[in-house]
């Protein structure tokens, strides 16, 4: 708890404070983890340019998220518990 309040900034841009994750979500995430997707060949993203920009800027995204996702299961399995950083946002 110590390492969480010391972790707490101030409200603005680039802001982050620390929250645990339920289990629920943990156990939701070991039924039914996200896959990768998969490689997309050089010669499809060749063929259509106007799609390749998005396909790999969704396809990173998506590796990004699975990455946490894997985080998650590790601390999950390590700790008992997991927590991650979440972006204040202010909205005023």
């Amino acid at each position: 708890m110590a390492e969480a309040e010391a972790a707490k900034p101030t409200a603005g841009a680039g802001a982050f404070r620390i929250e645990t994750v339920p289990d629920a979500h943990v156990e939701r995430l070991k039924k039914s983890p996200f896959k990768r997707p998969l490689p997309r060949r050089k010669s499809f993203l060749e063929r259509n340019p106007e799609l390749r920009e998005v396909i790999l800027r969704t396809d990173a995204e998506s590796n990004s998220l699975i990455d946490l996702q894997e985080d998650i299961l590790r601390q999950f399995e390590e700790k008992g518990c997991a927590q991650v950083g979440v972006e204040i946002m202010d909205c005023g």
